[in-house]
């Protein structure tokens, strides 16, 4: 699967608790919850464009871990 560009709304639909998914990894689990609580504490443009980045950055920084394609996979299929 091509990793999605990080301006896709869908990183952001993740941050703000719009859209939720069931993902196997940990490590996503605690990010997402991170993300979500600084969107809350500074709801701005500003905080959601970095949070969707570094929820891009990272399943980019883990393209190679067949559990993280899963969970990539729950957020675009």
């Amino acid at each position: 699967m091509t990793l999605p560009d990080e301006n896709n709304p869908a990183w952001a639909r993740l941050v703000t608790g719009k859209v939720s998914r069931d993902f196997e990894l940990f490590a996503i689990k605690v990010l997402i919850s991170e993300l979500k609580q600084t969107f809350l504490t500074q709801p701005t443009e500003a905080t959601l464009r970095t949070c969707s980045r570094k929820l891009y950055s990272f399943f980019k920084n883990n393209k190679n871990n067949p559990r993280a394609i899963a969970d990539l996979m729950k957020i675009f299929n």
